[in-house]
């Protein structure tokens, strides 16, 4: 079903554009009011979608939201890569795909159509192979070779008589953004979601399922993916996830990517095709851990403390893993998970005896027992190891007040 824009999301968009098409030839003729007309009788074909993509691009990298990690990023480039024939084949108009990942736990994917794609870290590191994040990134290119953005921008223009950016966003968080500053993006990138519609999304899943298989992908890792994002938030509406607002149910898209696998296993070469959970795991260490860290800080624990776990079995020696597991445990407070945080602590200390933040999360366990004596003792040994310790002048007032209490 298509939604007519509400008039606060008109006024927005018209001011994005306002500074979109300032220097074009149409707002030179019909000036600032005048632009809406413009808007409105403009045709939005591939040039369109391939400009509005690039500004849109530009306007997200200005936030400093990527998430830059080298390796990953051409890992990410290497699938898609091996996707990419296929949907040129499907729609050869834009045969470079840029894929962005933003730094943001939220399992979360969009397009903005001509080959822009962006990519949530949360949903990296929450999936468990390469062939089910090969699906998300399926599932997005194949948005744009079956020209879902430039139909859903003409469907909107004729219902809301705006042909505006609102009416071609994604997503309505695309990261953890709480200035005002951000709100036209997001409800722009919000609205884009919105206006997709499910017969879309269903075709997107389905042209994605053929796209893997042509890849070398297992197809039934797929549905898995809808698994995870059921786990995740359910089936009542998230509020604008990607993968929720106006998407079908998880629920009814696993039903029907299961049928269309079972439609096609006789032609599906199944011995053929990779999951690649090993390489997934090593080249997701930095992201699963990274995002694991952020979900603690935020007071996620639990899916903070299963992101870490994935990380400590596949790096039994990686000792900021075992730091912010015992972190996600020490900070809920509860008596019962006392041992639990003490046990990651000294995991880490076992490994390296020289490990600072050991000390200090040990050392934090002791002075909010009001055990003072080795709370001090644990600091000053973590100071003493990390002389340029960034909270050194935090940890410092409290070893002062431990002396209080000697």
């Amino acid at each position: 079903m298509i939604k007519k824009l509400s008039i606060s999301y008109i006024i927005i968009s018209f001011f994005i554009l306002s500074s979109l098409y300032a220097g074009s030839k149409e707002y030179r003729i019909f000036g600032a009011l005048g632009l809406l007309k413009a808007m409105y009788d403009m045709r939005f074909d591939d040039d369109d979608e391939l400009k509005t993509a690039r500004k849109i691009e530009e306007v997200i990298a200005k936030k400093n939201i990527y998430y830059n990690e080298s390796e990953l990023a051409n890992y990410i480039d290497s699938i898609v890569e091996k996707i990419k024939p296929f949907a040129i084949a499907d729609r050869s108009t834009f045969s470079h795909y840029r894929i962005h990942v933003i730094r943001d736990y939220q399992l979360n994917a969009f397009t903005v159509g001509a080959g822009y794609i962006f990519v949530n870290s949360g949903i990296i590191a929450k999936l468990d192979n390469e062939a089910q994040l090969a699906s998300v990134l399926a599932h997005e290119m194949a948005h744009v070779t079956k020209n879902h953005i430039q139909q859903t921008v003409h469907e909107h223009a004729k219902v809301s008589g705006v042909l505006s950016l609102a009416t071609i966003g994604m997503g309505d968080k695309i990261a953890e953004l709480s200035d005002k500053a951000n709100l036209v993006l997001n409800l722009s990138l919000n609205a884009m979601v919105n206006g997709w519609g499910r017969e879309k999304e269903e075709q997107a899943d389905l042209t994605a399922v053929s796209y893997i298989i042509k890849a070398g992908y297992d197809p039934r890792e797929m549905p898995k993916v809808f698994e995870i994002l059921l786990e995740t938030y359910g089936d009542p509406d998230p509020l604008g996830n990607f993968f929720y607002s106006n998407h079908p149910e998880n629920r009814k898209r696993i039903i029907y990517v299961n049928k269309y696998i079972s439609d096609n296993q006789s032609s599906i070469p199944f011995d053929d095709l990779k999951i690649n959970q090993q390489s997934y795991d090593i080249q997701t260490k930095i992201v699963r851990f990274e995002t694991g860290k952020d979900l603690i800080q935020d007071n996620q624990f639990n899916s903070g403390i299963k992101l870490l776990e994935k990380v400590s079995s596949t790096d039994t020696l990686y000792l900021d893993g075992y730091y912010w597991l015992g972190e996600g445990y020490r900070l809920q407070r509860k008596p019962e998970y006392r041992d639990k945080a003490l046990s990651y602590y000294t995991d880490a200390l076992r490994i390296n005896e020289n490990y600072a933040y050991s000390y200090l999360g040990i050392g934090m366990i002791f002075y909010e027992e009001k055990n003072y004596p080795l709370a001090r003792t644990n600091f000053e040994k973590y100071l003493a190891l990390n002389p340029n310790a960034p909270d050194r002048e935090k940890i410092e007032k409290l070893i002062r007040y431990t002396y209080r209490y000697r």
